[in-house]
């Protein structure tokens, strides 16, 4: 069969490079390189997979990642010659070069004989007589099967993003709202003077007074809020939720010391005041915080950074741990989705045969990666399902 591939990023050439065992297969891409995406993806290091690559990782349910698949996955790295280096459960290739996967997959289309046509624009697809009809930039072009591998507005979000969505749309395909995903955060409060500082924390997201998730990591300020890969993972929960609902991060910046309750919070202070006296309130937090953070907590909570932790009395006491354990902010908006990893939202999964990424409402037509209504953690996942469902469409066609 005559396949066309729109977009030669992670799931379009995995795709593409599986499907042209048996058929001819042509790959339109709209940058004038492949894998233009790929090559930023761990700050150019390429994490492009993890070794608890499981679905609890997801904000829906994949019941396709299963042992069978993610073998598919190591077996398809395997033979293109990727070595991996592997750091707490993240997978590297061994070169640390995010370059290092592309160009292994770019080879693979060449061996495979795959066409490739870049700087190409896809304005329009239409079906006519069990074939596809493809108008670009650079002309039309005809096949009996599509994969739709474009990604989404992550990164881009030009006018050739917005209409990837608009022609799924034209064909039948709903699209559920648009978020930006994997994304910094902004809150109600200003924390330009604590920009650059960062604190191991535990992170609990709570939308209209309901628990919804946890995180654990190095969390970072800047100027509008809050960042690091423990903000981005809440991200995805919080953002579609900012409009309509009170969307609060509540953090514990003494987590790592175990402390999580008032009364583990208030023995250590004492006991640390008690061994160290004559410490202000400042000196006290000495090793303990950043000394930036420490003496903003000691602000926010209303004491003056000379204070005694022997002098306070119950009222200050009680802010100050809750200010260290329990430190509340509303988020009031996200990044945009050019400052963002992924998009939260896309084709809705019951769309799809996820058993072989093809449409429910299009026969013949497959789509993968990015442009889905999947979302996943940071850590490898999002290539992890962009590398499973190429893998899927490229195995059924």
């Amino acid at each position: 069969m005559k396949v066309i591939v729109i977009g030669g990023g992670a799931s379009g050439l995995v795709s593409s490079i599986i499907a042209s065992k048996n058929n001819d297969v042509t790959i339109l891409e709209k940058n004038s390189s492949l894998g233009k995406k790929i090559l930023v993806t761990g700050n150019g290091k390429c994490n492009y997979f993890n070794s608890d690559f499981n679905t609890s990782h997801y904000t829906n349910k994949l019941d396709i990642i299963n042992d069978e698949n993610i073998d598919k996955i190591y077996n398809f790295f395997d033979e293109i010659g990727i070595v991996s280096r592997i750091n707490n459960g993240y997978y590297y290739p061994m070169s640390n070069q995010a370059v290092s996967i592309v160009s292994s997959l770019v080879t693979e289309v060449n061996n495979h004989n795959i066409k490739v046509v870049l700087n190409t624009v896809v304005n329009d697809i239409r079906k006519e007589n069990n074939k596809f009809i493809i108008n670009t930039n650079n002309g039309i072009y005809t096949c009996d099967k599509v994969i739709y591998a474009v990604g989404s507005k992550a990164m881009y979000d030009t006018d050739i993003e917005s209409n990837n969505y608009k022609i799924l749309e034209n064909l039948g395909h709903k699209i559920t709202p648009l978020y930006p995903g994997l994304s910094k955060l902004k809150t109600n409060i200003n924390f330009k003077e604590l920009a650059g500082v960062r604190n191991d924390s535990l992170l609990s997201l709570y939308i209209d007074n309901v628990l919804i998730k946890e995180e654990v990591g190095e969390l970072l300020f800047n100027e509008n809020g809050l960042s690091g890969i423990c903000v981005m993972q809440l991200s995805n929960y919080a953002n579609k939720s900012i409009k309509d609902s009170e969307v609060v991060v509540k953090i514990n910046f003494l987590n790592k010391l175990n402390i999580n309750t008032y009364d583990e919070c208030k023995e250590f202070l004492t006991k640390r005041n008690n061994k160290l006296p004559n410490r202000t309130l400042s000196l006290l937090f000495d090793t303990v915080l950043n000394y930036k953070l420490s003496n903003f907590i000691i602000k926010y909570s209303n004491l003056k950074l000379d204070n005694y932790l022997d002098k306070l009395d119950n009222k200050e006491l009680d802010n100050l741990i809750n200010n260290l354990i329990n430190f509340e902010v509303k988020i009031t908006g996200c990044s945009n989705f050019k400052e963002s990893q992924i998009v939260v939202g896309g084709v809705p999964l019951n769309e799809i045969n996820l058993n072989t990424m093809e449409s429910r409402i299009v026969d013949g037509l497959y789509i993968t990666g990015e442009i889905l209504d999947v979302n996943g953690d940071c850590g490898g996942y999002n290539l992890g399902f962009a590398w499973l469902s190429g893998i899927i469409a490229g195995e059924n066609i």
